[in-house]
């Protein structure tokens, strides 16, 4: 689901399924790199399909993230990623407010 790599910020891309069947392990990768305490910058441009799963996900992400003082970035938001945000009126809480979400 996710591809890391490290640096002073950890780079995670998505790859084209945000969904149920892949959140469990992706919850789990991104759990660790913010373990590392390492600010995480999430690359969604590859998403396809997402569903209610992958946006916890990502809401997970963002807080576990808070929690520990870390910046858990969204980067360049799929199309996929951006209607589903919208249905679900969490652009705010994703951080997507002020990029046209």
């Amino acid at each position: 689901m996710f591809t890391l790599t490290a640096g002073p910020v950890c780079g995670a891309r998505a790859g084209a399924e945000l969904t149920i069947y892949h959140a469990a392990a992706g919850h789990a990768a991104l759990l660790d790199w913010l373990a590392s305490g390492t600010p995480l910058a999430i690359d969604l441009a590859a998403v396809e399909e997402a569903d209610w799963a992958g946006m916890q996900l990502l809401l997970a992400a963002r807080r576990a993230g808070a929690a520990r003082g870390l910046e858990v970035r969204l980067d360049r938001i799929s199309p996929a990623v951006a209607e589903l945000a919208g249905l679900l009126r969490l652009e705010r809480e994703l951080g997507l407010a002020g990029e046209g979400a």
